[in-house]
């Protein structure tokens, strides 16, 4: 094999698929068109959302080094297709510690998803349960739009604590 060629995981032949095993990755890998790169790092990324060590998320290199992106070419790909521009992106599957070092850039899967991905079960737009009790819908609502209050009120200093998704159209 070529050095930077990339061949698709096992469980994506057809005979796996053919047996009627479920797969929620493969399933969602081909309903939304993710290229292999994309999909290399949408699994890179739920791996590290099942690791009890892990710390949260996961650097550019140690993404970078998971894909075996040993050429410049391949780095620029995907660090694109994580700050700028992609599929990856345009569905919301990725989260970055907005850390100015792009060495220490952590980044992550939603955790809305990591339920969807890997079992098939979950609400991937990640919405909360309403409660039936109309006094617990309305106290959950107040502390939520408190938590949203907060976060706005925070000085700029502080905000590289908080996780945020991306903006489609927009690299960052």
């Amino acid at each position: 094999m070529p050095h930077g060629s990339f061949q698709p995981a096992a469980s994506s032949s057809p005979r796996a698929v053919d047996t009627g095993l479920r797969l929620p990755f493969e399933a969602f890998v081909r309903e939304n068109g993710l290229d292999l790169t994309d999909r290399l790092v949408l699994l890179t990324l739920l791996r590290a959302a099942h690791d009890p060590q892990s710390p949260g998320g996961l650097r550019l290199i140690q993404i970078l080094r998971a894909l075996d992106a040993s050429d410049l070419g391949r780095q620029a790909e995907v660090r694109r297709k994580l700050d700028e521009a992609g599929p990856l992106r345009d569905l919301g599957l990725v989260e970055c510690g907005p850390i100015p070092a792009l060495t220490q850039r952590l980044y992550r899967l939603p955790r809305r998803l990591v339920d969807h991905l890997t079992t098939g079960e979950g609400d991937t737009l990640g919405l909360p349960a309403v409660p039936r009790n109309p006094q617990e819908a309305l106290d959950r609502l107040e502390y939520d739009s408190r938590r949203v209050v907060d976060a706005i009120q925070l000085p700029s200093h502080e905000t590289d604590q908080m996780w945020q998704g991306v903006r489609k159209g927009h690299p960052g």
